[in-house]
């Protein structure tokens, strides 16, 4: 499964590039951070502890 992410919110949409794009739970363009599931990846900084 490849994904990204809000990192606001967490809304997710199948694209494959970290990016800005539009949220429509954020009303905003903000981060997307990449996410990839059962494919062996390691985790990045969607997972960090603030």
């Amino acid at each position: 499964m490849k994904a990204v992410v809000c990192k606001d919110c967490g809304y997710s949409f199948e694209i494959k590039e970290s990016g800005k794009y539009f949220c429509p739970n954020c009303s905003k363009e903000v981060m997307f951070i990449k996410f990839e599931a059962f494919c062996g990846a390691k985790p990045n900084e969607l997972y960090e502890i603030n």
